[in-house]
């Protein structure tokens, strides 16, 4: 599906406000992404959180049940949500309601009136989440890695339960008008796909609600790579232990070798499917889990990320599924890629990239999602030629710099005080671990 794409810095003359607009002609069909960079970091995620969950409450024209009837009617979809420290809305609705749903959207998101018994509601909602957490060992387990790699100044840090929960008792009005003050004059990124005829109705509307600001997205320290480090958590009558295991990345995407780094991770263990090593190995040959990925996560032309291995292993398999996904990565490293995983990786991420244009609500998020991470729709556009101009040399090279066995991060939390004792051959992560058994 070909698309016509026009992006715009500094959109309707404000600074920190950038507009994309897709043309879909003749689509029925009205796609918006909305993204406000609220200059927050990761130790404020809850605040953020709570304040997008706050603007669905209430507003000076609608009481929350009546905004949620008045989209119904409309059959139009709205979702506003929290990402990476950012404030995050979806909106789809029909051509020839466009312009009533972007009414009651504006509404929403320029005259939040906070209610404190709508307040009051939502922090026994979130006190609850919460407790639940307690028991959820794939959320501790990320919580705990996220910490280790990133300092509570950085986007990626995710705060303890403890203080989450100090938090939320702290939240008040105010708060959220401080976070509303924010949002409206956050670094905008407001992207459209629909018919040429709409972007008229829409882009004035929601561009008016932004504040200009001379706030610049700032370009973060790269980071470096972490010193091996392990750590457990005993989750009560769980069955399986749930790892994260991985570092930081010392790569942005504007690095030369970050899409080599990059390739070569998928190559290991890509997300979806059975392509990657990690599957076709340590579950399809050895039976040891269900499910074992590897992906890279949080960086963008501005700052660093981190890759990570997600699984889970029973008790009993626990300490071979370590050896044999180390195993995995220290092969890569010294064997590196082959011809032929060049080759069926090339064509496998190009099929996928033009499956993605395929569906208006996949292009419209591969396009948004770049221009937040400081892409062009350029740079989205040529990635396949750039995909296929890789060598094997150039992958292997990035894999040898920046992926270390012996520096990898390993949080496991679940049923870990099951596991027993180190077996014999396998050393403490403190000093590598052996995975030559």
């Amino acid at each position: 599906m070909k698309h016509e794409y026009t992006y715009t810095e500094g959109g309707e003359g404000k600074d920190g406000l950038h507009v994309l607009t897709i043309v879909s002609p003749e689509d029925d069909v009205v796609r918006l992404h909305l993204t406000s960079n609220l200059s927050l970091s990761g130790k404020d995620s809850l605040f953020i959180q709570f304040f997008s969950d706050m603007l669905e409450r209430g507003s000076r024209m609608y009481t929350k049940d009546a905004y949620e009837e008045a989209l119904e009617t409309l059959g139009a979809q709205v979702a506003i949500d929290a990402l990476d420290a950012s404030l995050h809305i979806e909106m789809t609705c029909r051509k020839s309601v466009v312009e009533d749903v972007v009414s009651i959207l504006v509404a929403t998101l320029s005259r939040p009136v906070f209610l404190p018994k709508e307040i009051e509601k939502l922090k026994k909602e979130y006190a609850q989440h919460l407790h639940e957490e307690k028991d959820n060992s794939r959320a501790l387990s990320y919580g705990m890695f996220a910490r280790h790699i990133y300092s509570e100044n950085e986007v990626g840090y995710v705060p303890t339960l403890a203080v989450r929960t100090a938090q939320l008792k702290k939240i008040t009005q105010k708060t959220l008008r401080d976070m509303h003050t924010l949002f409206v004059s956050g670094v905008w990124h407001l992207s459209v796909c629909a018919d040429s005829s709409v972007f008229s109705k829409v882009v004035p509307q929601l561009s008016a609600l932004h504040v200009s600001t001379v706030r610049a997205q700032k370009t973060a320290p790269v980071a470096t790579l972490l010193p091996q480090k392990e750590e457990f958590l005993l989750v009560p009558e769980k069955q399986n232990i749930e790892f994260f295991m991985g570092n930081r990345l010392p790569l942005t995407l504007a690095n030369e070798d970050f899409l080599a780094f990059s390739f070569g991770i998928d190559v290991l263990g890509k997300r979806g499917g059975f392509a990657g090593r990690l599957m076709s190995t340590v579950r399809e040959k050895e039976g040891l889990t269900y499910s074992i990925y590897a992906w890279i996560q949080g960086v963008t032309t501005r700052r660093s990320g981190h890759w990570q291995i997600f699984t889970f292993f029973t008790p009993k398999d626990a300490w071979r599924g370590i050896t044999s996904t180390m195993r995995e990565v220290t092969q890569l490293i010294e064997k590196g890629v082959s011809e032929a995983d060049v080759k069926r990786f090339k064509e496998l991420l190009t099929n996928q990239f033009q499956l993605a244009h395929e569906s208006k609500a996949s292009t419209l998020a591969l396009y948004h999602a770049a221009a937040v991470g400081g892409r062009s729709p350029e740079d989205v556009a040529t990635y396949p030629t750039r995909i296929q101009k890789l060598t094997k040399k150039e992958i292997n090279a990035a894999l040898a710099t920046y992926l270390k066995p012996d520096a990898i991060v390993i949080t496991r939390a679940g049923a870990t005080g099951t596991m027993g004792d180190r077996p014999v051959g396998v050393a403490s992560l403190k000093k590598g671990i052996n995975v030559r058994q």
